[in-house]
């Protein structure tokens, strides 16, 4: 066949001559089964992908069933409405209320009497 006819070159000049197949050994050292594990693959990346996908989905689920943090909060005295300066407080202006322990300041009440 004359080189101009075809654009292509025959297949078998395509292939490298040091495929894959060519350094497999049916007995392969510790570095080759490490480098062929390391070698990404479609299977390989579509398994990590799922296995991801599975833990995150549990992450998830633990979360939403998880108790929210209880123990946290504290009573604090609080203002129903906006109160003016020099205004005597009764019970009918405060109420208790259930706050974060971190935004209590320190000699918050926390008892209505």
């Amino acid at each position: 066949m004359p080189a101009g006819l075809f654009p292509f070159p025959p297949r078998s000049r395509l292939r490298p001559s040091g495929g894959p197949r060519a350094t497999t050994s049916l007995q392969p050292t510790l570095a080759d089964r490490a480098s062929t594990l390391l070698r990404p693959g479609w299977a390989r990346t579509v398994a990590a992908r799922r296995g991801a996908a599975a833990l995150l989905a549990l992450i998830a689920v633990v979360a939403a069933l998880r108790d929210g943090p209880s123990s946290g909060r504290s009573p604090a005295v609080v203002a129903v409405r906006d109160l003016s300066p020099g205004h005597t407080l009764t019970l009918d202006d405060v109420e208790l209320a259930d706050r974060e322990s971190a935004s209590v300041p320190s000699g918050a009440l926390t008892l209505l009497s």
